[in-house]
Formats: C-alpha cells, sequence, structure tokens
C-alpha cells in the first residue's frame, strides 16, 4: 500500500513539475509579409525559461542591453495548429504570441507575435527565438 502512494505522489509531482532551461541566447527576428527575414536582432543573454507542464506556461527571463526583460506567457487557447499564449507582464493589450516549442529536440523556443505591424507601408511580424540552452 504505501509503495502505490509513493508511485501516485511521484506522479503527481513529476506532472506539475516546471522544467527549467538556462544560460540560452535570445534574438528578434523581423519577417515581412511572404515570412521573409528582414533582419535578426541579438535581444539578450543568459536566458531562462521555466516551462510549468500544469499550468502550460512560460516565464522567460534575460539580460538586454538595458536591464532585465522578461516574458510571462499563460496558456490562453488553441487555433488549428498551434497554442496560443498571453503576455501578462506587457504593457500592450492583448499581446499574444503563437509558441513553436522545441525546447526538447533542438533546445530552441519560438514566439510569433500574433498581430503584424505596418512600417513604412510594409507589413512586419516579429518572431523571438530562445536557444543555445545548457
Amino acid at each position: 500500500m504505501k509503495h502505490i502512494l509513493l508511485l501516485i505522489l511521484l506522479a503527481a509531482t513529476s506532472m506539475m513539475a516546471q522544467t527549467n532551461y538556462i544560460n540560452g541566447v535570445a534574438y528578434m527576428i523581423i519577417l515581412n509579409e511572404q515570412m521573409e527575414v528582414l533582419k535578426e536582432i541579438p535581444m539578450g543573454k543568459d536566458v531562462l525559461i521555466s516551462y510549468d507542464k500544469f499550468y502550460d506556461s512560460y516565464d522567460i527571463m534575460m539580460t538586454a542591453e538595458d536591464g532585465m526583460m522578461s516574458f510571462n506567457l499563460d496558456y490562453v487557447n488553441t487555433d488549428d495548429r498551434k497554442k496560443v499564449y498571453i503576455d501578462k507582464d506587457s504593457s500592450q493589450e492583448n499581446d499574444f504570441f503563437y509558441a513553436e516549442d522545441r525546447l526538447l529536440d533542438e533546445r530552441k523556443l519560438f514566439l510569433i507575435q500574433f498581430d503584424t505591424k505596418v512600417v513604412n507601408g510594409e507589413t512586419l511580424r516579429l518572431v523571438y527565438r530562445f536557444e543555445s540552452f545548457k
């Protein structure tokens, strides 16, 4: 009986555990409407990603040129292909992202901004790439 309780406790703990990825780097990628890369900009280093399986959420912190930067992403909904998250730390209302999580296989996470931006008549999309974790 004790062994069964221990197994149940271990299973419940592993389901609620957080997975941490440390010492990564971050880039901001600017794409045009044809999804061509226009520019790739280093955004941060010493990236820490904590992924919570139970809440399906990401906490991302990094050192940027002008100090600390963070994303606090909570799962919102699923469309046909990708998971949608909202950044609770954002100063913008409704700052939504698609997440392409390749952390287990490739040690990479992509956040694709839901809304596009129009700059000088050109429609642009921002993608954040986090990689090179230990």
